[in-house]
C-alpha cells in the first residue's frame, strides 16, 4: 500500500474544458470549472499506484464542477496483471483488476492567481483494498504555463495491503513536473512521481523504499479546441534496499523489483470538455 501525490507541474494555458495537460497531477482548474470526460490508457511493467497496473491499464474519469469552488471527480479503471500482494504470487496471465475512485476537490483559497485546494474521498484500488484519500493541491495558470503541486494521501480501511506494518499509517506519493507552451496548441514538459515518500522522511521498518517515475510529456489541443491529447512515459526506479513496493511480471509470476532495477510506463490520455 502506498500513496500520496505531491505534484508540481507547469503546462500550457489551454482552455479548462480540455482538462489537465499531464498524466498524474491534479490542479484545481483555472477560470470557471467545466465538466470534462477523460480516457487514460497505458502500458507498463514494474509500476506502482497511482501509475496504474502492469501491462494494459485503462481508466475513465468524469470531472464535474459543483459551483465555482468545488470539483467532483469520479473514475474507474481496469488493468491486466496489476500490482499484487506478497513477495511472489502466482496469478492468471489474463487476470483483470478493477479500480473505482470518488473525490471532491474544494478550492479553499485564491491569491495572486494561485489556487489552494483540498479534497477528501474514497478509493477501491487495483489491489482490492478500500482506502480513504485526501489531497492538497497548489496550482497557478498563466498564458504560458501552469504550475501545480499536490500532496495525496491514502489510508487503508479494509482489504489487501502491501505490508501489514502499513496498517496504522497513511501512505504518501509525491510528483513534480513542468510543461511549457510551445505553440498555441502544443506544449512540452516533464513529470516525476515518487511513491512511498514517507520512507525518505522517517524509518518504518520493512515498510518499503521510494519508487520513482520520471519522464517527458507532450500535450496537443485537438481540432475544435474542446479536446486535448496528452502522451507521456518513462522509466520507474526504486531506491534503497528494503521491501520493494513495485513488481515486475515474469511469465505467470509477479516478483518484487529490487533496488536498482527499472520498470517503465507509457500513457496516452484524451480529455473532452462537455
Amino acid at each position: 500500500m502506498k500513496r500520496i501525490v505531491f505534484a508540481l507541474v507547469v503546462s500550457s494555458g489551454v482552455a479548462g474544458a480540455q482538462g489537465r495537460p499531464f498524466s498524474f497531477t491534479v490542479p484545481f482548474p483555472d477560470g470557471t470549472p467545466q465538466t470534462v470526460a477523460r480516457y487514460d490508457g497505458g502500458w507498463g511493467n514494474g509500476t506502482f499506484e497511482p501509475l496504474g497496473g502492469d501491462h494494459i491499464q485503462q481508466t475513465t474519469e468524469l470531472d464535474a464542477p459543483l459551483g465555482s469552488h468545488v470539483l467532483f471527480m469520479a473514475s474507474g479503471g481496469l488493468t491486466f496483471e496489476g500490482p499484487t500482494e506478497g513477495l511472489a504470487q502466482r496469478q492468471d496471465r489474463h487476470t483483470m483488476r478493477n479500480m473505482e475512485s470518488f473525490e471532491t476537490l474544494v478550492d479553499v483559497l485564491r491569491f495572486s492567481g494561485w489556487h489552494l485546494a483540498v479534497s477528501g474521498g474514497v478509493r477501491h484500488d487495483f489491489d482490492g483494498s478500500i482506502q480513504a484519500l485526501s489531497r492538497l493541491s497548489l496550482s497557478r495558470t498563466t498564458p504560458i504555463w501552469t504550475f501545480a503541486a499536490n500532496l495525496y494521501a491514502t489510508k487503508a480501511i479494509s482489504g489487501a495491503v502491501q505490508n501489514p506494518r502499513d496498517i496504522p499509517w497513511a501512505d504518501f506519493t509525491a510528483s513534480v513536473g513542468a510543461t511549457a507552451k510551445i505553440t498555441s496548441g502544443f506544449s512540452l514538459g516533464v513529470e516525476c512521481v515518487m511513491d512511498d515518500t514517507e520512507s525518505l522522511l522517517w524509518a518504518r521498518g520493512e515498510n518499503g523504499d521510494a519508487a520513482i517515475f520520471l519522464g517527458p510529456l507532450a500535450s496537443f489541443t485537438l481540432p475544435g479546441r474542446r479536446a486535448r491529447l496528452t502522451v507521456s512515459g518513462g522509466p520507474i526506479l526504486q531506491t534503497g534496499n528494503g521491501y520493494a513496493p513495485i513488481y515486475s511480471t515474469i511469465g505467470k509470476y509477479s516478483m518484487p523489483l529490487h533496488s536498482g532495477q527499472a520498470g517503465y510506463t507509457v500513457r496516452l490520455a484524451v480529455s473532452v470538455g462537455l
